[in-house]
Formats: structure tokens, sequence, C-alpha cells
């Protein structure tokens, strides 16, 4: 038999490690498969204002890299 484990660190959920201040992973089960789809789903909000994930600071700053290699190529 075996299980299925996913070790994620969700930006909404993971807490941070004291120490490094990276994000802690965390194992979930196969009951995250359901969650998995409905994310697929809802690929089409990526990169708009209704992007779940796109407010954290990690993807503003990914945001303003982009920015700025565009700047820099041009």
């Amino acid at each position: 038999s075996y299980r299925l484990r996913f070790h994620l660190a969700p930006p909404l959920l993971a807490r941070r490690d004291p120490a490094t201040g990276v994000p802690r992973k965390r194992a979930f089960g196969a009951w995250v498969l359901p969650v998995f789809r409905l994310l697929a789903r809802l690929k089409g909000l990526r990169g708009t204002g209704l992007d779940p994930f796109g407010w954290t600071a990690e993807r503003r700053a990914e945001r303003a890299l982009i920015g700025e290699y565009e700047k820099t190529v041009d």
C-alpha cells in the first residue's frame, strides 16, 4: 500500500521559520487533489486583479523584476 503526501508551503497557510524567514513546508494528504483541480480551473485568473496568490510580497517582487528587466532590454 502507499500514501500520497504533498509537501507544500502555501503562501496563505505557511508559517515562517524564525531562524531563516523561509516558509515551512507542511505535508498534505490526498484530500488536496480536488483543491489542485480547482486551482487548475482558475488558471485564467493568473496575473489579474482576482489572482488570490498575486498579492504576496514574493509575487509583487517578481512583477517588479519583470518590469525592470524589460526596461533594461529596451
